[in-house]
């Protein structure tokens, strides 16, 4: 148990990982969003960062999102529509940084459209405006990741490309900010062999669903592994082991939480589970 334990916080150290735009209320922002992955069994993903209107404080706005936001996200869920949802706030007095993340992930593009033509997602659109900015929350679509990529900035990427039941398993999330003596135009080409290698490391040990975003000073990501235990040997093996240094070197952990269901708060995750 204390090796798995130790196991959950190392993943701060590799994943080195909103929600107003789930029904398509902010900008699309993707210069090669047209790359994105449409195959099939795979989630069409939105990688939302999500900014609170300015009349809220950040703690109505923590209130809203576990009382009203969340119980309304829930409503999409269903089979041929919204199939999970994770959302995460971080940390308190990170003014560079959105309020709140989330990865929303639907069936097919046609299931996305459905759920914003639907009567739930248009009273959801209705409150997206009375808690959001409008202008500063930006929903990303993840494009296909292959070993190949060179890391383009504000861009979300679909590491796995495969089926992901993110509803069951260990789900993280984590933001890693860029180590002061990696020089900023260094850290997207970097992170791009360091997420090489974590795929190499991890597929087949568990890790199941991988979607991050990144700019030149933070990455952001969720990750999906398939148990707790599949995690924890991934972690303690050496190619683990190997991958937690390649990420220290690169940045410093600001946030690694596990999503659990419940209320959500800075420095949290949540994860819905699926509507009745």
């Amino acid at each position: 148990m204390k090796k798995l334990l130790a196991a959950c916080a190392a993943i701060a150290l590799l994943a080195g990982c909103s929600s107003s735009a789930l029904i398509g209320m902010g900008p699309v922002a993707s210069p090669v969003a047209a790359a994105a992955r449409e195959t099939a069994g795979v989630p069409t993903y939105r990688f939302v960062h999500g900014v609170r209107r300015a009349t809220l404080s950040a703690s109505t706005f923590a209130h809203d999102l576990t009382t009203r936001w969340l119980p309304a996200v829930n409503a999409l869920q269903g089979s041929g529509a919204l199939v999970s949802y994770v959302s995460a706030m971080p940390p308190s007095g990170m003014a560079d940084f959105p309020d709140a993340i989330a990865l929303a992930a639907y069936e097919s593009p046609e299931a996305y459209d459905r759920a914003r033509a639907s009567a739930a997602g248009k009273t959801l659109q209705a409150l997206e405006a009375a808690l959001f900015d409008r202008d500063r929350t930006v929903e990303s679509v993840p494009v296909a990741w292959s070993a190949s990529t060179a890391l383009e900035p504000a861009v979300a990427y679909d590491v796995m490309g495969r089926p992901t039941e993110w509803h069951g398993g260990v789900t993280t999330f984590f933001i890693g900010r860029r180590q002061e003596a990696v020089p900023a135009a260094e850290f997207l080409s970097r992170l791009t062999g360091q997420v090489r290698r974590e795929r190499q490391a991890f597929e087949g040990q568990g890790l199941t669903g991988y979607v991050f975003w990144a700019s030149a000073d933070y990455k952001v990501s969720f990750m999906h592994w398939t148990d707790l235990a599949a995690f924890g040997r991934a972690m303690q093996s050496p190619q683990g082991q190997a991958v937690v240094a390649d990420s220290q070197a690169l940045m410093q952990t600001v946030q690694f939480v596990r999503a659990a269901q419940g209320p959500i708060a800075p420095g949290q995750a949540v994860t819905l589970s699926l509507a009745p």
